[in-house]
């Protein structure tokens, strides 16, 4: 069976960043700012069939989440590319709350590992 895919790697994160962790602190509070707005979008997009909506919000979402190696995040965000890519956003909506709970779960893990980082 394979592995499951990341919830993030702060570690990796954090050594891209030269060690500064001022500079992650700062990449976890712009996504803590940046995402709901931008889910908001994606629900939008979704609901209007608007497949380049779509495309745009996913793609915005997977480039936020990349910084912290989140894997799991990053293919739900895919799916929902490969969608709009397709023009078939067929099952959008089911792909919209994985990438949701993703994205919850990433939240969570970088408040609990940002927290035992100095």
């Amino acid at each position: 069976m394979p592995d499951e895919p990341r919830i993030c790697d702060l570690r990796a994160a954090l050594s891209r960043m030269g060690g500064d962790l001022g500079i992650l602190r700062k990449l976890v509070e712009f996504f803590r700012e940046d995402v709901p707005p931008m889910l908001s979008q994606l629900r939008s997009a979704v609901d209007a069939g608007d497949a380049d909506g779509v495309l745009h919000a996913a793609h915005g979402l997977r480039g936020l989440v990349c910084n912290f190696d989140a894997q799991a995040a990053v293919l739900a965000a895919q799916r929902l590319e490969h969608k709009a890519a397709d023009c078939n956003l067929a099952g959008a909506g089911g792909a919209v709350l994985e990438l949701e709970r993703e994205l919850a779960r990433l939240s969570e893990t970088l408040a609990s590992e940002l927290a035992t980082m100095k």
